[in-house]
């Protein structure tokens, strides 16, 4: 323990060799990252094949450590050993994620877009939160940091004013990663090393029922690797599952100095070959513009994360001659996919998809612009990039 009764750094190891973490019984592919799922799921670790109903989070911390959050108690545990047994009240639940961070700075928050859905097209309920469990050779390494996560079993016990709203239901999910040796060790580490991990991520819910809450459990598993803070590449802006962020960043002329804004105009009409609209860009620089575009990619959005959208009319070599304060109108269109489902099981061949559900969402519009005087978004890319929106978008 150091003078000031911080601990000295000795971080958790990575992933050694090749064993990984096997979730059975289905494999969900999706857009740029391969994510097992399951729901009730059976895990395999290492050869040891154990039922997985739920993680244990609610025992408290290591004897002289001090009061640590329930999470804590996986520390240094096998998978097998930090899982109870069953509990056949609790209603398994299908958990999946999108765009998640397939690198995470050691002190940067790992994030990803989490689906919680159900078979029963009736479920409704809310999301008390998501546990978050790093692996090295079936062993438990790192937790996230923050509060516990209530146990599928306990949620009666966690009393509050719930928002009830219809499965699925997604969630943006920032975590930073702790590491156990702090837990495990009087002058351990905080931080989490470097290199390859295995992670489980599961979500408790609470379930609306006849006989009033229930509990609800899922979890899916992924690999992540640890990186040098600064060195871990943040999502693609128009990714699905992405939070808007990255659409926020391409929309705001502070943090994209392009001298072009975009404007998505409020009518947006259901029209036969799906939803039409209209979107404005305009030359907001002091020189005139004297370039090429495509049609705009309609990008559809809801709770902060990219849901839908990213569809639309081809893109041909459009003009953009926009004098100084002019503007100039193009068509977009979108079937409002869930994002999810698209080009996946029976749209594998059509690169369609599922309908998004009935409701509101938010509407957003990106466009790549070439011509001489506009400079590249990345290094790696030859147009500029801009965004616009977001405009309020309602499915019926």
């Amino acid at each position: 323990m150091d003078d000031d009764g911080t601990s000295s750094p000795r971080p958790a190891e990575p992933v050694d060799g090749d064993d990984v973490v096997v979730v059975q019984p289905r494999t969900t592919r999706r857009r740029g990252t391969r994510v097992l799922v399951a729901s009730a799921a059976v895990i395999a670790v290492v050869g040891v094949v154990v039922a997985l109903p739920w993680l244990r989070s609610n025992v408290p911390g290591a004897a002289g450590q001090g009061d640590w959050p329930g999470q804590f108690v996986r520390c240094g545990e096998p998978v097998a050993d930090v899982v109870t047994a069953g509990a056949p009240e609790v209603v398994p639940v299908d958990v999946s994620m999108l765009d998640n961070a397939t690198e995470v700075g050691v002190h940067e928050e790992w994030t990803a877009a989490v689906t919680a859905s159900s078979t029963d097209p009736t479920a409704q309920g809310w999301i008390y939160g998501t546990d978050l469990t790093l692996v090295r050779d079936g062993v438990v390494v790192a937790v996230q940091d923050g509060p516990q996560v209530p146990l599928p079993q306990d949620v009666a016990q966690w009393t509050g004013d719930y928002a009830v709203a219809p499965l699925p239901q997604w969630s943006e999910v920032s975590l930073r990663l702790a590491s156990c040796d702090q837990y495990l060790h009087a002058d351990g580490s905080p931080e989490v090393a470097p290199g390859t991990y295995d992670l489980v991520v599961s979500q408790t819910l609470g379930l609306q029922s006849e006989n009033g809450t229930v509990g609800g459990w899922g979890v899916a598993v992924t690999t992540v690797t640890v990186v040098a803070d600064g060195d871990a590449a943040p999502p693609e802006p128009t990714a699905c599952g992405a939070p808007t962020a990255g659409l926020e960043a391409l929309a705001s002329q502070e943090s994209n100095p392009a001298p072009l804004s975009l404007e998505v105009l409020p009518t947006v009409v259901d029209g036969p070959y799906g939803y039409e609209l209209v979107v404005r860009a305009t030359n907001t620089g002091t020189t005139s513009i004297d370039a090429t575009t495509g049609h705009p990619l309609v990008v559809i959005t809801r709770d902060g994360v990219i849901v839908g959208g990213l569809d639309g009319l081809d893109e041909p070599a459009l003009p953009a001659v926009l004098a100084v304060g002019g503007h100039a109108d193009y068509d977009a269109r979108t079937s409002a996919f869930d994002c999810t489902t698209m080009g996946e099981g029976t749209h594998a061949s059509t690169g369609d998809g599922d309908p998004l559900p009935p409701g509101e969402y938010e509407v957003w519009a990106v466009m790549s612009f070439t011509g001489d005087g506009l400079t590249p978004t990345r290094a790696d890319r030859v147009g500029t990039l801009v965004a616009g929106g977001p405009e309020p978008f309602t499915i019926d």
